[in-house]
């Protein structure tokens, strides 16, 4: 097999600049973190990297084994780490605004690593589909479901928040960005199973019933900005990370 093409096509093609950022090299050890169907550490494995997939979810997990039974997948929180020493590279894509506190998570990454060994992230942050989020909220105040004071069950850190914590917990901070980029959700009942699928926690303890009112509400609210040529069209933030342990 050609390595440097291989590596090349898998670049261009899946991760973009995040994998730039990562550059897996052949016999590297790299955790994955909320590894979720495997894909990604599939194609990993492809280039000659040693991979270990973790994610909390057992679905998840039964279904990576299922479909990449080469490649090493274990059930495990980021909070639970107690690897030391052991990997050359953490990566983690769409995963650590699900993970709270985040200081936990990033000391475990730490311990995890090598001397010199990067950690590469992203996910959503600061203002990720603030209209959404700041409708959904609006409306469960509305009706008596939350208060005024409630704050989403996400972590969804500015910048200088976040590589504070990075460097507070020792990392040396290479590169960090903050971003926009469309989320793009098809047909106009997009909107509402996103919710349904991304945020289901908002919509713990309320009947069925109550949950389809709020759903229309908020797609009457937002329709006319984000609603277009059937699909919504909704801002979502990410920060992107390079951080290396070198103490």
């Amino acid at each position: 097999m050609n390595r440097t093409l291989s590596h090349s096509s898998f670049i261009s093609s899946f991760g973009g600049n995040v994998m730039n950022m990562l550059s897996p090299q052949v016999g590297e050890n790299i955790l994955e973190i909320g590894s979720g169907n495997g894909y990604m550490a599939n194609q990993l494995s492809s280039l000659g990297v040693n991979i270990t997939g973790i994610d909390s979810s057992e679905n998840m997990i039964e279904q990576s084994q299922h479909h990449y039974p080469h490649v090493h997948f274990m059930r495990v929180n980021a909070l639970d780490l107690d690897y030391e020493d052991q990997f050359d590279a953490v990566f983690s894509q769409n995963t650590l605004h699900l993970i709270h506190p985040p200081t936990v998570v990033i000391k475990n990454i730490y311990r995890a690593l090598r001397l010199q060994g990067r950690f590469v992230t992203e996910f959503n942050g600061q203002n990720h589909l603030y209209p959404v989020f700041n409708e959904v909220l609006r409306q469960l105040v509305v009706f008596n479901i939350i208060s005024s004071n409630f704050s989403i069950p996400f972590y969804f850190p500015s910048i200088g928040e976040y590589t504070s914590l990075l460097e507070q917990h020792g990392f040396d901070v290479q590169s960090a960005i903050h971003f926009i980029q469309p989320l793009v959700l098809q047909h106009e009942d997009g909107l509402r199973n996103w919710l349904d699928t991304h945020a289901s926690s908002l919509f713990n303890n309320i009947t069925p019933e109550t949950k389809q009112i709020i759903f229309n509400r908020v797609e009457d609210k937002l329709q006319k900005t984000f609603f277009k040529q059937d699909e919504w069209c909704l801002p979502a933030a990410y920060i992107r990370v390079q951080a290396v342990k070198t103490i």
